[in-house]
């Protein structure tokens, strides 16, 4: 069985690196429709 502290941290990891990604892109368009 995985253990649950482990996969709640990597559950998180994920979370912020997901949010990370969107808010970068999601600024990549703001860019393209100023320009």
């Amino acid at each position: 069985m995985i253990n649950r502290g482990l996969t709640l941290i990597i559950g998180k990891i994920l979370e912020m690196h997901i949010i990370k990604v969107l808010s970068f892109l999601d600024i990549q368009q703001k860019k393209t429709m100023t320009c």
